[in-house]
């Protein structure tokens, strides 16, 4: 399995990773909250969310790289704005720039050193449309897999609730909700996924 592939446009990824020697990358409860728009400055450019969930010591998204021509047109924005001339955003080094505009801002506030996160985030592409929904399934309920909680739907730093409100401020909840044709059958699904124990680890890899 090639966890470190090149993100190529128009593709989805399972994209995910964890703390450095497992460390935690949330604190607090605020630290979530900033990640998600340290993900907004870094990430919306270049990709479109599916869904998340922030864990304690890591994180899960599905996302899509945006086309080239979409992020041709935000590139030729961004250059403008900077008043320099055009340069084609790089979809791995905006993940490089998030991951290290996280770090820092973490390093800074609680006086740490170091590494926050592993070297090299891991993405699996999602090639078929059972493994898209199933990927939905596991991103949600990964606060359950992991003890967290009892119950995936009480864990609050998911899309899950995002989505049933159809919030498409962050993710594309419209589209997710028409995958499973409304919100009961998103529930449904959630539900029954959450109680079949399908963790292996073919599912992440």
């Amino acid at each position: 399995m090639d966890y470190y592939q090149p993100l190529t446009y128009d593709n989805y990824y399972h994209v995910y990773n964890h703390g450095n020697n497992q460390d935690n990358i949330f604190l607090e409860e605020k630290n979530y909250y900033f990640f998600l728009e340290k993900v907004k400055k870094h990430l919306f450019p270049v990709i479109e969310i599916y869904c998340y969930n922030l864990l304690i010591n890591h994180f899960h998204f599905l996302v899509k790289v945006r086309s080239e021509q979409e992020i041709a047109m935000v590139s030729e924005n961004w250059c403008k704005e900077k008043n320099i001339p055009f340069k084609m955003l790089d979809v791995s080094k905006q993940f490089s720039n998030f991951f290290n505009s996280y770090s820092k801002s973490m390093n800074k506030v609680y006086f740490r050193r170091g590494s926050l996160f592993n070297d090299r985030f891991k993405r699996i592409q999602i090639e078929n449309d059972n493994r898209f929904s199933r990927m939905i399934g596991y991103i949600h309920t990964n606060a359950q897999h992991h003890k967290l909680v009892r119950d995936f739907r009480e864990w609050p730093f998911s899309s899950y609730h995002q989505i049933l409100e159809n919030n498409n401020s962050f993710v594309n909840s419209e589209a997710i909700l028409k995958w499973f044709e409304n919100k009961n059958e998103f529930e449904r699904f959630h539900i029954d996924f959450s109680k079949s124990f399908e963790y292996e680890s073919r599912w992440i890899e």
